[in-house]
């Protein structure tokens, strides 16, 4: 078994959600005038997004269980903490292919992103939360068959 390394920014998955958000309200504001307002985070709204962030990190400890070695512990408090990053270390196969973090590391990004502003719009959208929620379950089984994925064993080469 060899160990890896994940580490994602709560601050970038923030933004992600504000700009979907933003962009969603965009879609709708000739129909409701009240949508911009209604759908875009706003600093009063971090306590309410840090919570959602929260409650998307242990679905993804959860779903990943099988390779965690180590996370950070969240805290419980309500204290919104912008520099705090979600920072994992996973047990894969020997064979498992280095060349994939990155692309786990956007699959773990968009299922957070997707998974807080699932939240957000079940209560300024809820419309658009059973799409979003869907999203990110995608987003989480395409990331798992990703560190699922092993390279096929190599023959010994003899002298």
């Amino acid at each position: 078994m060899k160990e890896i390394t994940l580490n994602i920014s709560k601050v970038l998955v923030y933004n992600e959600v504000k700009k979907s958000a933003s962009y969603q309200a965009a879609k709708l504001i000739d129909k409701d005038p009240t949508a911009y307002d209604r759908l875009l985070p706003t600093d009063s709204s971090r306590e309410l997004l840090e919570r959602y962030w929260r409650e998307a990190v242990n679905a993804l400890i959860g779903g990943m269980r099988g390779y965690i070695k180590e996370h950070p512990a969240l805290s419980v408090g309500r204290a919104v903490e912008l520099g705090e990053n979600f920072v994992v270390k996973l047990s894969v196969s020997t064979r498992f292919d280095d060349g994939a973090i990155p692309a786990i590391e956007a699959g773990v990004h968009s299922f957070l992103t997707m998974a807080v502003l699932s939240e957000w719009y079940r209560t300024s959208y809820p419309e658009g939360s059973a799409p979003a929620a869907e999203e990110a379950s995608t987003h989480l089984s395409a990331m798992l068959k990703k560190l699922h994925y092993k390279r096929p064993p190599v023959a010994p080469t003899r002298a």
